[in-house]
């Protein structure tokens, strides 16, 4: 059945039943034992999950071995990434879900609920997602494991989810390579860290974690700042210390902190209301061709040092000012008998931008 700009190719609805700091054999498997019908209910699920990814589905992440018993790596390579009629679509669904059993049901602290498995292909590319989901007042899915109202889809029905890239998923597979590209997308919710066993029933080659993630983030934020306000230093240095602070309120707060919901508008934002006419950070992004995690706690240590440092010699009046992790590394305080220097180190492109402007800088 097809809608928009995809097609179902197969769709269920198993469950698991578990409540939190349970024993592991008080859980509950339900396995189905026929498709669920492929209707407008099914449609509006995937629909509701494409949005979201489209939206905020930026954490992602690649397999890290399909050989572990349990997985969904192994279990897909399995059935080698095809599904020649129903038959096929159900068994791997009923397998994926016995491997997702097996580590949910030893998570004291994690509760199970229903669990869909829709297979489908949108623009020639063939995914698969899969959610643990709670029934609430917005998401109603009866005893036949059929749902029957996605009228108004509330976020916070999907405890976790995951669409991945069957093609791409088999490209590595028999390629038996490092992913290019991660091919795992994830469905989180808002306040909620990314669980560490929906990770390992991927496995995922790299699971996500708070101090990378703010790494990489400011990383790429430092260099966007460097590329689009080359001739804009004040700018460039109120927006990102707009930025970190931010983030710096999560941290303190122990919150997320959400990339396309609040750091791409304050940066937007910030364009607007100063009048600067430059590339926003996610337009950046997109035609670097960059990802970064959507949602993650912003890790204290890491925001120290990244936070800007500035030196005033009072004899001299030379300054010099950087980020908090180049002090030791990149600026060093030199002692030689009784004489005394800093030592900053710099590349070959910034060498010649220095001798370009300064050329006196040169040691006669």
């Amino acid at each position: 059945m097809t809608a928009n700009n995809f097609e179902i190719l197969a769709g269920v609805i198993h469950r698991i039943i578990k409540q939190q700091h349970t024993r592991a054999e008080d859980s509950v498997l339900t396995l189905r034992e026929t498709l669920h019908e492929t209707n407008h209910q099914l449609i509006r699920f995937v629909e509701f999950a494409e949005n979201t990814l489209q939206k905020k589905g930026g954490n992602h992440s690649s397999s890290g071995g399909f050989e572990t018993d349990h997985t969904l790596s192994k279990a897909l390579a399995e059935a080698n990434f095809a599904f020649p009629d129903d038959k096929a679509y159900l068994n791997t669904s009923r397998k994926l879900v016995q491997g997702l059993y097996e580590f949910v049901k030893n998570r004291s602290a994690t509760s199970g609920e229903h669990v869909p498995i829709i297979f489908y292909r949108k623009h020639d590319t063939n995914y698969l997602l899969i959610s643990l989901i709670s029934l609430n007042d917005y998401l109603n899915i009866n005893e036949d494991g059929e749902l029957t109202d996605t009228s108004a889809i509330d976020q916070d029905a999907i405890k976790v989810g995951l669409r991945v890239d069957l093609d791409a998923m088999k490209a590595h597979f028999e390629q038996g390579k490092d992913a290019v590209t991660p091919y795992v997308r994830w469905i989180e919710r808002r306040s909620a860290r990314l669980p560490e066993y929906i990770q390992d029933f991927i496995p995922v080659g790299s699971k996500i974690n708070d101090t990378k993630a703010t790494t990489e983030l400011i990383r790429e934020f430092d260099r966007y700042l460097q590329e689009t306000f080359a001739d804009d230093e004040t700018g460039k240095s109120q927006l990102r210390t707009d930025v970190l602070a931010m983030m710096r309120q999560k941290q303190k707060n122990d919150d997320h902190v959400h990339l396309e919901e609040e750091i791409d508008p304050l940066i937007e934002n910030f364009l607007a209301v100063h009048g600067i006419e430059k590339t926003a950070f996610a337009t950046w992004r997109q035609e670097q061709g960059i990802e970064l995690n959507s949602s993650f706690k912003p890790e204290k240590s890491t925001l120290d040092r990244f936070e800007k440092f500035k030196i005033t010699l009072p004899g001299s009046g030379i300054t010099i000012q950087g980020n908090q992790e180049d002090l030791g590394r990149k600026v060093i305080l030199v002692s030689q008998d009784d004489s005394f220097s800093l030592s900053v180190e710099i590349d070959a492109a910034e060498k010649e931008y220095l001798e370009g402007k300064y050329p006196s800088i040169r040691q006669s």
